[in-house]
């Protein structure tokens, strides 16, 4: 089965910011990603890593998702 692939990166300000112990965090970033199957379903996901963490910055989930293109398999 196919599934197109789409994706929009987001940056949103919190309406205050949080202070944590790797410092002040005033904004959330990430990519919402939609797949929709050959019928018309579609859902929706989210990639919002957070930089303190270590986790993967959303730079490089843009690319991975860049690299993916409009249709995906399900393998």
């Amino acid at each position: 089965m196919r599934f197109k692939f789409q994706f929009r990166r987001y940056r949103l300000p919190f309406r205050v910011a949080v202070r944590t112990a790797h410092g002040i965090w005033a904004e959330r970033e990430g990519m919402i990603v939609r797949l929709e199957d050959e019928s018309g379903g579609a859902g929706f996901g989210e990639a919002a890593p957070v930089a303190a963490f270590g986790t993967e910055p959303v730079d490089e989930i843009e690319t991975a998702c860049r690299t993916l293109g409009e249709w995906v398999d399900a393998d």
